[in-house]
């Protein structure tokens, strides 16, 4: 085979890695995760609303404590009923996946009642307005979808851990919870055969989901729940990097059966 073959194939697998290196780079930054909020930059005690892009409706007094768990910590503590608490954080409807991950630790002799979710609506004012609705109601777990569904129960005192795994264009999520008796990451779900993949409860449709959202309900009156860790992913679509994988495989091939067949 002569030097100038050998060069050709070179470049052309360059170039070919070349793209197959810059979609996999364009593929990590697009799965670099939003943080919605750590509560590190706030103090004990102090009020959320109008700081670092909270906003509080009904109200205001949502406020920075410090972790029960962890002195170095700060949470956000929820308390009264009827709010609504939010914080700006784009999906759009184009994104095929997302997940919403979040932590939440309901403290002992409490009983709240919490939706967290994300939501479409710009400046949500009612529990109605949650999309991939997650509900703490004392020690139980709900989703919202077509109705509540009771998908699993929590004990106090101690940290879970939650993923929602998000399909904005299909309207649909799936719920995952690792913590106290959920020793592994697990996936949460109703009914016999179980069914793990829920409806969006509002406005379902070609929506971008717009504002992270925790709405507290009547029976949170009195009570507190403690959240933490907000992050939003946004996770890009595999077909890309499969498209630039099958091309290189490709090129490779016929590369290969060129060069065989020349004498």
């Amino acid at each position: 085979m002569s030097s100038t073959r050998v060069r050709g194939t070179l470049v052309m697998l360059s170039v070919a890695a070349c793209t197959l290196v810059t979609v996999l780079l364009q593929a990590g930054q697009a799965r670099a995760g939003i943080v919605v909020d750590d509560f590190e930059s706030f103090t004990a005690g102090q009020n959320i609303h109008g700081v670092n892009g909270w906003s509080v409706l009904s109200y205001d007094d949502q406020l920075a404590q410090v972790d029960p768990t962890d002195s170095d910590n700060m949470v956000l503590a929820v308390y009264n009923n009827l709010s609504n608490i939010y914080k700006g954080v784009l999906v759009p409807n184009s994104t095929t996946k997302a997940e919403l991950f979040f932590r939440f630790y309901v403290p002992g002799g409490k009983t709240p009642d919490v939706t967290i979710q994300l939501t479409d609506v710009v400046a949500p004012s009612d529990g109605s307005h949650g999309c991939t609705v997650f509900r703490v109601a004392s020690t139980n777990l709900q989703v919202h979808d077509v109705g509540w569904r009771d998908v699993g129960s929590i004990a106090t005192g101690i940290w879970y851990s939650v993923t929602l795994d998000i399909s904005n264009p299909a309207d649909t999520f799936e719920a995952f919870i690792q913590g106290g008796t959920f020793t592994e990451k697990t996936q949460l779900g109703y009914g016999s055969p179980l069914d793990t993949v829920f409806n969006f409860r509002h406005a379902a449709g070609a929506n971008d989901l717009v504002n992270f959202f925790i709405r507290t309900n009547a029976a949170h009156a009195g009570d507190t729940i403690l959240v933490d860790d907000v992050q939003v992913t946004l996770i890009p679509e595999p077909s890309g990097l499969m498209l630039a994988l099958i091309g290189l495989a490709a090129l490779v091939g016929w590369r290969r059966r060129r060069l065989a067949e020349t004498p």
